[in-house]
């Protein structure tokens, strides 16, 4: 694995400028009065490629050939004042990617459920002495290597390609082998969640107040063509119309993620994609 540095390809990010980006937003229970990133938050890069041996089409293996990105996020939450020496105190701080972020009543206050939640950090806990606090949180997106299958909550870069692929055929703008076969990139968004927890004491009790801001993140997807894959030829005979078979390649059993065979995600535009919209 390696840590992504906060820096943005320039090719990638005017791709991005074209498409509207998903807009910040929060909710804040009474008692907390913000939690923020007040770091960079860098734009991701991931590389998906054919590892099949087979060059038809319909045995294609998409994977992930990039490391899972890394990177940290730091910034700040503050807790509500009421008057000299009442106040909320900061409680923790916790940040994953997904959608659907409420605020709901739990016996101890007011949290945040976050059920559809993935690629959690861990939570960062403080001592509830003082009104702020600054944090540090450690992300990693432990990307699925390979196509879901079945139904997931959690993004996957590999079903992209393949939704991609579908629309792509499906407009008559060629056949699959035609889109396998071109390097391009894809350009989306996640939206990165970050929780911040206060407790206010009234009394003898003590209340959680909990809130949510939200970020959008850049993500390249470079999908790096297959110059082998080719439409399956038919024969076709008196009797019958018999599907030529398709070879497969000389390939080396390699794994597809690793310092050996896991290509760094690419940084300029192939050429199909600079004639392409992006789907945002």
């Amino acid at each position: 694995m390696f840590r992504f540095n906060a820096y943005l390809f320039t090719a990638a990010a005017m791709a991005l400028m074209a498409s509207p980006a998903l807009a910040q937003s929060s909710d804040y229970s009474n008692g907390i009065d913000f939690v923020e990133v007040q770091s960079n938050i860098p734009m991701i890069n991931i590389t998906v490629r054919n590892v099949a041996n087979s060059t038809d089409p319909a045995d294609r293996d998409l994977r992930v050939v990039s490391a899972n990105p890394e990177f940290e996020i730091s910034g700040r939450l503050e807790c509500t004042i009421y008057g000299p020496g009442n106040y909320a105190r900061a409680h923790s701080v916790r940040a994953s990617f997904g959608t659907q972020l409420t605020l709901h009543a739990t016996g101890e206050g007011i949290g945040v459920q976050d059920m559809l939640a993935f690629w959690k950090s861990d939570e960062q806990d403080f001592s509830d002495q003082y009104r702020s606090a600054n944090f540090e949180l450690d992300m990693e997106m432990a990307l699925p290597q390979q196509k879901s299958g079945l139904v997931s909550f959690m993004w996957n870069p590999v079903d992209y390609v393949e939704d991609r692929l579908e629309t792509y055929v499906g407009n008559g703008a060629g056949s699959d082998a035609d889109f396998l076969r071109q390097d391009d990139v894809f350009n989306t968004q996640l939206t990165l969640n970050v929780v911040g927890e206060c407790m206010r004491s009234i009394g003898n009790n003590t209340y959680l107040r909990a809130g949510y801001q939200t970020y959008p993140v850049a993500i390249n997807i470079f999908y790096q063509g297959d110059d082998d894959i080719q439409d399956v030829i038919q024969s076709v005979s008196n009797a019958d119309t018999v599907a030529a078979p398709t070879p497969n390649r000389a390939r080396r059993a390699t794994t597809t993620r690793g310092a050996e065979t896991a290509p760094p995600a690419r940084t300029s535009r192939p050429a199909r994609a600079r004639t392409r919209q992006s789907d945002n």
